[in-house]
C-alpha cells in the first residue's frame, strides 16, 4: 500500500500528465523559415496551356504565349518608337494573384520616359485580349508573381 501511495505521488507530483500548449505565432515563425519563397508550385497559365503539361512544359508555355503576344504588339505598333535604335528592353512584368497582367517598369537608355509609358500603358491595355490567365500557385494559393522579360528591338525611322 505504501508503494502504492509512493508511485502515485511521484507522477501526480511531476508535470508529466501536462499537455504543452503551442503557441500559434512559434508555428507560424517555424513554417515561414521552411517555405522557399524564390519557387513556384504551379506557374500562370493560359487556357490554351493544357492543365496536364508538367511545371516546365506549363512555364515554357506561359513564356511561349507573353513572348509571341509582344512581339505581335510591337509589329502592329511600331508607331509607338519614334527614333532609330537597337536597343534591350527589360520589361517588369507582374501577374497578380488574380490573373492580371501589368507591366510595372520598362529598362531603358534609348528611349525618353513619354515613349516608356506610352508602350507601357498600351501593351499593359493589350494584355487584356489574351485568354484568360489562371494565377501563380504556392502551397494551394494563388499567388502575385512578377518576371522581368528582355526584348530585344532594333528600328530604323
Amino acid at each position: 500500500m505504501r508503494l502504492l501511495i509512493i508511485f502515485f505521488l511521484i507522477f501526480s507530483s511531476c508535470k508529466f500528465f501536462d499537455k504543452k500548449k503551442l503557441d500559434p505565432e512559434t508555428i507560424f515563425q517555424e513554417e515561414i523559415q521552411v517555405i522557399d519563397w524564390k519557387s513556384l508550385d504551379q506557374y500562370p497559365s493560359f487556357d490554351i496551356c493544357s492543365e496536364t503539361l508538367n511545371f516546365n512544359e506549363n512555364r515554357q508555355c506561359f513564356e511561349k504565349v507573353i513572348t509571341d503576344h509582344i512581339f505581335d504588339f510591337f509589329n502592329k505598333n511600331q508607331n509607338l518608337i519614334t527614333t532609330s535604335s537597337s536597343d534591350t528592353l527589360l520589361l517588369n512584368m507582374l501577374v497578380s494573384s488574380s490573373g492580371v497582367i501589368s507591366i510595372s517598369k520598362i529598362n531603358s537608355n534609348q528611349f525618353s520616359q513619354s515613349e516608356k509609358d506610352k508602350i507601357i500603358t498600351n501593351l499593359t491595355q493589350s494584355f487584356n485580349n489574351l485568354s484568360t490567365l489562371y494565377p501563380a500557385v504556392k502551397r494551394g494559393q494563388h499567388v502575385q508573381v512578377s518576371f522581368q522579360f528582355p526584348i530585344i528591338l532594333n528600328t530604323t525611322k
